[in-house]
């Protein structure tokens, strides 16, 4: 099976398992993905996310830094058009699925969040509090 191209931007193993994830995931529903953290890995992670047909929501507590993970996304994919790995209509497609926010509470409802926040343990403890406190979708 080819490679997902988006995968390519991620660690190969984990742009793998990631990518057979979201291959098992019902797109005909538009199964929503969350992505916790738009860093370099959030940021790739949402774009395989999105180039797999899902809507994404990518969500920083830092202003800001959701929009940044977007906008290296966008040019992520406007490398893959100037290439011709994507077209246009795609581009575009893929880009209409990204959301962003900065609160883990205003997430929606998602088939599948996936924590990339930064290696501190006390940040990753207080993403799963503030995860325990958000009410279930």
């Amino acid at each position: 099976m080819p490679r997902d191209p988006a995968a390519a931007y991620l660690p190969s193993a984990l742009g793998t398992a990631v990518s057979a994830r979201l291959r098992t995931m019902d797109r005909s529903n538009g199964a929503p993905v969350s992505v916790v953290g738009a860093g370099a890995m959030g940021a790739g992670i949402a774009q395989v996310a999105a180039m797999a047909g899902h809507p994404v929501t990518l969500v920083d507590a830092v202003t800001g830094a959701a929009e940044d993970g977007v906008a290296r996304i966008i040019g992520s994919l406007q490398r893959l058009e100037a290439k011709g790995r994507i077209d246009s209509a795609r581009l575009e497609a893929v880009a209409e699925l990204l959301r962003t926010t900065t609160r883990v509470a205003d997430l929606p409802p998602s088939a599948l969040v996936i924590e990339a926040v930064r290696e501190d343990l006390s940040t990753k403890r207080a993403l799963v509090r503030r995860a325990r406190r958000a009410p279930a979708g």
